[in-house]
């Protein structure tokens, strides 16, 4: 009777325990296909922030538009915390003119955004480097203009402003090398 009862005992045992590892198995697959999924939300949401940085842009005569293959700095709105010295309430934040800054950082693999106001802008500065993706393999940035007589496509900010912007970010998954692109007009008039 009693080597019964163990039998019995040791099976059930060896059921939970599989039942147990499978769950586990299967849980740690769902958060490894997770994990790859979160690379194209961060790129979406560059492609989101870089959209709306592109289209609150202006001309500003101290404020240049400067740009390469892997990094492209304006003048935009931003939205910052107010001044400790103004009459701003403390930990608020504000609309004012300033300059973003989306580069490539190759060292470490990220897209950084940065961001200065007007004064630091002006003395070449910025407040703030924030990683946007983690995981970039490149970065490029590709500037079309439009004159009366031709199209031009660069990959250098020429002395005109642009009137588009195709941004490709290459990176690596389970589904091997991918690229996620997108092409931003601006809304200037020059």
């Amino acid at each position: 009777m009693t080597l019964i009862e163990i039998l019995i005992v040791i099976s059930l045992l060896a059921m939970i325990n599989l039942a147990l590892y499978n769950s586990l198995s299967n849980g740690l697959k769902v958060w490894k296909k997770s994990q790859n999924m979160i690379i194209e939300e961060d790129i979406a949401i560059f492609f989101d922030k870089i959209t709306n940085d592109l289209h609150n842009s202006f001309y500003h005569a101290k404020l240049k538009y400067e740009g390469s293959t892997a990094r492209f700095r304006f003048p935009t709105i931003i939205y910052m915390p107010a001044d400790t010295k103004s009459s701003w309430p403390e930990d608020s934040y504000i609309h004012q003119i300033g300059q973003v800054e989306y580069l490539y950082n190759s060292s470490d693999k990220t897209i950084v955004r940065k961001m200065a106001d007007y004064g630091l802008a002006l003395r070449d500065e910025s407040a703030q480097a924030i990683p946007l993706v983690k995981g970039v393999e490149r970065l490029k940035f590709t500037y079309f203009y439009s004159t009366p007589t031709e199209e031009i496509v660069s990959d250098q900010i020429l002395e005109l402003l642009p009137g588009a912007v195709r941004v490709e970010v290459l990176f690596s998954d389970i589904y091997g090398k991918r690229t996620m692109e997108k092409w931003i007009e601006i809304p200037i008039e020059s």
